[in-house]
């Protein structure tokens, strides 16, 4: 059995905010980049208006792979490529979901590239796909962390 005391809650629930406050921050980020401020504000006021939205101040891992996933893409338009694998692991790890993350992060590598191209594009940007396919060590953490999980469960 695992116990909890008042200072683990509230350092969860610290460390959840945290991940709130930084996807709020890429969120707003990423909108200013394609709308005007009052639309990127507007939508972190619906975001957080929304009537699931208080999953994001629980102690869930909603914050985390918001933040995570969205820091991923912002990066991923800032073509930091690095950076964007990071947060996509990251991402991955805290949910099976997160793994759709990587097609949306190569469609975002190859946005734009004429369809007869591709080849070439893939040939060009081989270095930056193997290394975006390198967040997939993030599903490997998180099936590690489920078989441990389970494994504690059994016993």
């Amino acid at each position: 059995t695992v116990s909890f005391s008042f200072s683990h809650l509230l350092l969860a629930l610290s460390l959840n905010f945290l991940a709130l406050i930084g996807a709020l921050i890429c969120l707003f980020l990423l909108m200013r980049r394609h709308t005007s401020n009052n639309v990127a504000g507007m939508t972190l006021i619906l975001l957080l208006i929304f009537p699931t939205a208080f999953f994001l101040a629980a102690v869930y891992s909603e914050a985390f792979f918001l933040f995570f996933s969205l820091a991923a893409f912002l990066f991923a338009e800032k073509r930091n490529w690095l950076l964007s694998t990071i947060f996509a692991g990251l991402a991955i790890s805290t949910r099976l979901v997160g793994v759709f993350i990587l097609p949306a992060l190569v469609i975002e590598l190859l946005a734009g590239v004429p369809l007869r191209q591709l080849p070439k594009a893939i040939n060009k940007y081989k270095g930056t796909l193997l290394l975006l396919s390198f967040s997939l060590l993030g599903l490997f953490i998180y099936m590690a962390f489920l078989q441990k999980e389970d494994r504690k469960s059994v016993v």
